[in-house]
């Protein structure tokens, strides 16, 4: 559901993310979609989400779990009543999608530097545009990268076990 999240004066506004806890600790969880895999790697990067590995692969920052979903799809196929034969192909939404566990929930709050993952999401939520994609899903688009209201998602691609 949505949450309250807290600017770096200590103000809080509803933004698109999901609070829960695991073994008492508070996370936070973000549904992101970019335009493709190295615009969400970028934009992971510059967030504090994911850094590039000593192999220069990009890896989970310490404490954020990631699951890079790909394209995911917005409304299935229909087929006739034999089951085989199709009548509309399914629809894909081809940006790039993942789930980012932000745990323990390092956050701040009260005239302190925001972490950066954090300022992103209040930036979202005051400099973004409100967007609707075709499968109903509502989020937040700044500098190309959408941060998904998780409320709107109907039939999520991921599932966490737990928040």
């Amino acid at each position: 559901m949505s949450a309250l999240i807290e600017d770096a004066t200590g103000l809080a506004l509803l933004a698109y993310l999901r609070r829960g806890q695991i073994a008492g600790e508070a996370v936070v969880d973000l549904m992101i979609a970019a335009p493709d895999p190295a615009a969400l790697e970028t934009f992971a990067a510059e967030t504090g989400l994911r850094a590039m590995g000593e192999d220069g692969v990009p890896r989970d920052a310490p404490h954020v779990v990631s699951d890079i979903i790909g394209p995911v799809e917005t409304a299935a196929a229909v087929y006739d009543g034999d089951g085989v034969t199709l009548l509309t192909p399914a629809v894909y939404d081809p940006a790039c999608h993942a789930n980012f566990r932000i745990c323990p929930a390092a956050e701040a709050s009260g005239g302190v530097a925001l972490p950066a993952w954090q300022q992103a999401v209040v930036d979202w939520m005051r400099l973004g545009t409100l967007v609707t994609s075709a499968g109903g899903a509502v989020a937040m688009v700044h500098r190309d990268i959408r941060l998904i209201d998780p409320d709107s998602i109907a039939t999520p691609a991921r599932v966490w076990l737990a928040a």
